[in-house]
């Protein structure tokens, strides 16, 4: 039986195009692996696990390294793609850094352990990512891929930042830092017990002193006139006192005005004022798990902070040092533990840290005017604005001037009602304390746009033609209409706050937005908008724009 051959030409030819198809087979599996494995890398990126996302920018370099072997050279596309990859090292070496200078700025041991040193090392990083970028832009294929967004939004964040870090950085800066008790809730966040007092000199932390806020108050034998609200429910006659300083809710401007109290009181040239609420403490202790203080027998955690640290203030006099030995006790042993921690809960204590800012748990101001206007670029300095595209702007601020921790156990829902030419505000409160028995006196108010009119209030089904009424200005020259009234609500009861507005025609034939700003120190309120006959529910945990589509 005779057999058939192929001439030795066609199987050569066969065998090339096996080859061949394998070999084109091999790099398209290259490429879509190291595409499929550079998008973990951004996404690790976004959740700031540099660590794995270094491991598996190894394996998505596959792609570059092949097609480079092939071309003999190395592309634009190819040589961007590398050097983003091979940053990550970088960028993990930086995180390190950053987690080096926060775990030991306030150990004099540690002389590196400062942010002018950190500034230049955050300058060597921007300046290869700023290469990088430049690279990307000219590749067609990578100036429109996932890596080129984050990289500019990080080379962006990272000159404001770098900006920031060198005024710190540089000569002597006094920044005082407010601890703001939620659960007795102000303008800015909270009822201000105790503030620490930071000084920082080339970088470096060299003193911290945490007092009670009645020390320099004491020393203010002045009489300054109150606002309302706070003039007939707080300062008994004897005006406006550091303690209440922050019952503006703009708070550049409450800032500013706690700066002339502080001075008052002989603390004078401060550069920097930050507000740190309560419950971002207690989250970050729930990181670092619980703290012995030896002095007092007392192990502190985040269940009981506030009972420890937030004492009934009636129990302590001008002067006293027993609440501001237990605040130093408990700052002392804290930073031990920190040094001790490891770069996942230095991780975790960085993310708690990021998501608190748009909840405005903290809050910056600087006298900088430059520095100032990034806090604002950022929106972290706690102003009182109006987005410029927003169609209505509805902003509630609550006051406690009971002088209880009743908000530690007040809830509320509002609901939103919006057609064309007037709004319904509707917000239930509901008081839940069925065991200490206390009342929520709350001086509750309202901000508007300054053409809006008042058509009708009424709080627990009952009518209210008596309250404060008046054009406000923020420290950026906004104008509102500001409403104040006093609501009570005794312990175990429910009651709900209406408030219908009339003001110009909105909404009718095109999209709008509706902006609700988030007072710093409530928890989550749920809320429901409804224009016309849409609706939609949101949980306003931070400032929102709610849009609405064309109607």
């Amino acid at each position: 039986m005779l057999r058939t051959r192929l001439p030795l030409p066609a199987k050569v030819t066969t065998t090339l195009l096996l080859i061949g198809l394998s070999l084109i087979g091999f790099i398209i599996v290259s490429l879509l692996f190291s595409l499929w494995q550079t998008d973990k890398v951004i996404d690790l990126i976004k959740q700031q696990n540099f660590t794995r996302a270094k491991t598996v920018a190894q394996s998505a370099k596959i792609a570059p390294t092949v097609f480079s072997y092939l071309l003999l050279k190395q592309s634009s596309t190819l040589e961007s793609w590398s050097l983003a990859l091979n940053s990550i090292d970088e960028l993990e070496d930086f995180s390190h850094q950053l987690s080096f200078v926060g775990k030991h700025l306030l150990d004099p041991s540690q002389p590196t352990a400062n942010l002018a040193q950190l500034g230049q090392d955050w300058q060597k990083l921007l300046e290869k990512t700023t290469q990088l970028e430049v690279l990307m832009k000219k590749s067609l294929f990578l100036k429109r891929s996932k890596l080129l967004q984050p990289l500019s939004q990080v080379n962006s964040i990272g000159s404001d930042f770098l900006s920031a870090n060198q005024y710190l950085s540089v000569g002597k800066k006094q920044i005082i830092v407010l601890f703001q008790n939620t659960e007795e809730i102000r303008a800015t966040g909270g009822f201000m017990g105790s503030y620490a007092k930071i000084t920082m000199e080339e970088g470096k932390i060299t003193n911290l002193d945490i007092q009670d806020i009645y020390e320099p108050d004491g020393q203010f034998m002045g009489f300054v006139d109150a606002p309302p609200g706070a003039k007939e429910y707080l300062s008994g006659g004897n005006g406006l006192r550091l303690p209440d300083s922050n019952w503006n809710p703009d708070f550049p401007s409450s800032a500013k005005t706690i700066a002339t109290y502080f001075a008052f009181g002989h603390e004078k040239d401060v550069d920097l004022i930050v507000t740190l609420n309560v419950d971002l403490v207690e989250r970050i202790l729930k990181i670092v798990g619980e703290i012995y203080l030896p002095d007092y027998g007392l192990t502190a955690s985040a269940d009981n902070l506030t009972d420890l640290a937030h004492a009934d203030r009636n129990s302590f006099f001008a002067g006293s040092k027993q609440k501001i030995n237990f605040l130093g006790s408990l700052f002392t042993n804290l930073k031990i533990k920190i040094t001790t921690l490891s770069q996942a809960q230095i991780l975790s204590i960085a993310q708690a840290t990021q998501l608190a800012l748009p909840r405005k748990e903290l809050q910056f101001f600087a006298w900088d005017e430059h520095l100032q206007n990034l806090f604002e670029k950022y929106k972290i300095s706690g102003s009182l604005s109006r987005p410029k595209d927003a169609d209505l702007f509805i902003g509630q601020v609550e006051s406690n001037v009971g002088i209880n921790k009743a908000n530690k156990k007040i809830s509320r829902t509002t609901n939103i009602k919006t057609n064309s030419q007037s709004t319904t505000i509707s917000t239930m409160f509901h008081n839940d304390d069925s065991e200490s028995s206390e009342d929520y006196i709350n001086y509750h108010r309202l901000y508007f746009d300054p053409a809006t009119t008042i058509r009708e209030i009424a709080y627990n089904g009952q009518s209210i033609s008596s309250y404060d009424e008046g054009l406000v200005k923020t420290s950026s020259h906004e104008e509102f209409k500001e409403i104040g009234l006093m609501l009570a609500l005794p312990a175990g009861q429910s009651a709900e706050l209406t408030v219908v507005i009339s003001h110009p025609a909105i909404c009718q034939e095109q999209a709008c937005k509706i902006f609700i700003r988030k007072q710093p120190g409530l928890a989550p309120v749920p809320h429901t908008i409804t224009v016309q006959d849409e609706i939609k529910n949101i949980v306003l945990e931070q400032d929102e724009t709610i849009e609405f589509d064309q109607l």
